[in-house]
C-alpha cells in the first residue's frame, strides 16, 4: 500500500514539478510495483534473491545504496518545483 500511495502522490504532484515526466514515470513504476507485489507473494525465487543479495560484498551493497541515494536526491530536486 505504501508503494501504491507514494506512486499516486508522485503522479498527482508531477504537473507542478520541475521535471514532470521523470516524476510521472517514477510514480507509475511505484504504482505498478505496489500492485504487483501482493500478487507475487513470497516464493522460493524471492528467498533466493534475498540470499544472493546478502552474500554480496560490502562494496556491491554500498554501490547499490549509492544508486538509491542518487535517485532519491534527483527525485527530491525534480519534485521541489
Amino acid at each position: 500500500m505504501i508503494r501504491f500511495g507514494f506512486g499516486l502522490a508522485l503522479v498527482f504532484a508531477a504537473p507542478a514539478a520541475r521535471w514532470p515526466m521523470f516524476v510521472r514515470v517514477i510514480g507509475m513504476i511505484s504504482i505498478v510495483a505496489g500492485l504487483i507485489t501482493p500478487l507475487l507473494g513470497v516464493e522460493e525465487r524471492h528467498v533466493r534473491i534475498i540470499d544472493w543479495w546478502t552474500a554480496r560484498g560490502s562494496r556491491f551493497k554500498r554501490a547499490w545504496s549509492g544508486v538509491g541515494v542518487v535517485l532519491g536526491v534527483v527525485l527530491a530536486y525534480a519534485v521541489g518545483g
